[in-house]
């Protein structure tokens, strides 16, 4: 019975059996068993960032570290970089990387002898993703690469609470250089007489 219900399905020819096909296919998509083409990441899509605060105190030393929390959104971040330019117009970085990504973090530094004594401020903050880059600036202007990419999420981003006041490095290498002395004092003395001579340094 069954070899001959087989004999003749297939005798039916080419187009009932693309109908069958058919029919099958459409049963499949419908409930939900046919695969699914997984969706395109939309690359133009850009991080956006949402906000950062300086978690670690408002002064800092050599050998404190440097600690700021970021919030981003839309995708996961694999860098975040805080530019800081200190008294003296230097550049250094707080930052944080992770190469799995995320959507927010904390960014640290320690403070060495690099940083100069005095009021360092961000100058920038820089966002990395897989679609690309964003650096952000007190000013409120922004620079995206690739160019491609959608603009970044609006937000009030508040560059002042992160400044930093850096105490005084003492660089313990630096000798004092004597560079002056002058007699103040009459050129002749007697008993009971003082004799005074006014100096000056250089450098500690």
């Amino acid at each position: 019975m069954k070899a001959s219900w087989f004999r003749r399905f297939l005798g039916k020819g080419r187009g009932s059996v693309a109908a069958v096909l058919l029919s099958v296919l459409l049963a499949l998509t419908t409930t939900g068993l046919a695969p699914q083409r997984a969706a395109a990441l939309d690359t133009s899509l850009p991080p956006s960032l949402m906000g950062f605060t300086r978690t670690s105190p408002a002064s800092a030393q050599v050998g404190d570290v440097v600690s700021v929390d970021w919030q981003v959104a839309d995708i996961p971040v694999t860098t975040v970089v805080f530019g800081f330019n200190d008294s003296l117009g230097r550049s250094h970085q707080v930052r944080w990387d992770n190469s799995s990504g995320a959507l927010s973090g904390t960014a640290t530094a320690s403070i060495d002898s690099t940083w100069a004594a005095g009021t360092a401020q961000v100058a920038n903050v820089a966002i990395y993703s897989a679609n690309g880059f964003i650096t952000y600036y007190p000013d409120g202007t922004f620079y995206k690469n690739p160019t491609g990419l959608s603009d970044p999420k609006p937000a009030i981003l508040n560059f002042s609470a992160a400044t930093l006041t850096i105490a005084n490095v003492l660089d313990t290498s630096l000798p004092p250089s004597l560079m002056g002395f002058t007699r103040t004092s009459p050129a002749s003395a007697q008993v009971g007489d003082v004799v005074s001579v006014d100096w000056q340094v250089a450098d500690i």
